[in-house]
């Protein structure tokens, strides 16, 4: 006989993001919890034979708690969650008894734990926003609700609708963790100022950054969402000119989870749309944790640590930098 670990791989890093971004706000961590001790199924369900076996002798790797109840479950995926059927059909039907439970479920690759040079990771940040989305959404309504009742009755509703949107607003508020400390080296260090940066920094700028879109869609994978963007940077009084620098980075993070008990294997022509109208998909994002949000103000960070790393290589360090 012999002790077996009870976090494999990379589970031990999803466990310390999990924890230093959730314990100190209330929430407990639960690892290798089984299922039937978070989910009871209900007398007269719809569930198959091998769901129910599954519900019974399965686990979750990670379960959040709060006031003694489950509201969030994270999985993390390795590379045999996308290429083993077997592991694939096992995943189609823990996704299936979460949504049946209406548990919010995180599915995380490697991709959302890799530490970028600010010592934070995607999953901090969407964990950050979940958080924050209790706290800020309530205020985000009300002031939304005060500017709803001062606009002019003639307005377009169609030029107002982003402002009436609070997941808008909620992103404004809850960039990505690295994101301000980014802009803020490229500022001191070599005066590059961005289209939303300060105005009164502008007239002493030597350079101008912008990030701009590329692409966005299902460009990687059927059921991720990835955003590709363009970084330029141009000296502040060439603005027409062509760029001295230009980048393109992406981000992907998983969009929506198959429900369907068969193995999900896209086939080439069924359409994702397709698919969620027969009830097949599911989107199951926690509050603040949007794929769509997450991934645009995701790569947006990455494209502005493009612009530091050129800046790093080729004007060096200081307000006084050697121009190039």
């Amino acid at each position: 006989m012999k002790r077996r670990k009870i976090l494999y791989f990379r589970e031990d890093e999803v466990a310390t993001i999990l924890e230093r971004r959730l314990v100190k706000e209330g929430y407990r961590i639960w690892p290798k919890i089984g299922i039937e001790d978070v989910i009871a199924p209900e007398s007269g369900g719809c569930l198959t034979a091998r769901e129910k076996m599954y519900l019974r002798n399965a686990t979750f790797d990670f379960v959040v708690a709060h006031n003694n109840e489950a509201i969030l479950v994270v999985e993390f995926d390795g590379t045999q969650h996308f290429t083993d059927r077997e592991t694939i059909e096992r995943d189609t039907i823990k996704n299936r008894l979460c949504m049946l439970a209406n548990l919010p479920l995180l599915r995380i690759t490697s991709t959302e734990i890799h530490e970028h040079e600010d010592k934070v990771t995607a999953l901090d940040y969407a964990l950050v926003r979940y958080v924050a989305a209790g706290r800020e959404y309530p205020a985000i309504m009300q002031e939304i609700k005060e500017y709803r009742g001062a606009i002019s009755p003639d307005s377009s509703p169609g030029d107002l609708a982003v402002l009436f949107d609070p997941a808008f607003h909620f992103s404004l508020r809850c960039r990505f963790l690295g994101t301000a400390e980014v802009r803020e080296r490229l500022w001191l260090n070599y005066r590059i100022h961005w289209e939303s940066g300060a105005a009164d920094q502008r007239p002493s700028a030597k350079y101008f950054c912008n990030v701009s879109l590329v692409a966005a869609g299902s460009l990687r994978r059927e059921d991720f969402y990835t955003s590709r963007k363009r970084a330029t940077v141009r000296r502040l009084h060439e603005l027409a000119s062509k760029p001295i620098f230009s980048e393109e980075v992406e981000a992907s993070f998983r969009s929506w989870l198959p429900v369907t008990t068969g193995v999900p294997v896209p086939d080439g022509f069924v359409r994702r749309w397709d698919k969620f109208y027969s009830g097949e998909i599911w989107f199951p994002h926690p509050p603040g944790i949007s794929f769509f949000d997450i991934t645009e103000t995701f790569v947006d960070y990455l494209a502005l640590r493009a612009v530091e790393r050129w800046a790093k290589r080729t004007i060096g360090t200081g307000p006084s930098a050697r121009p190039v």
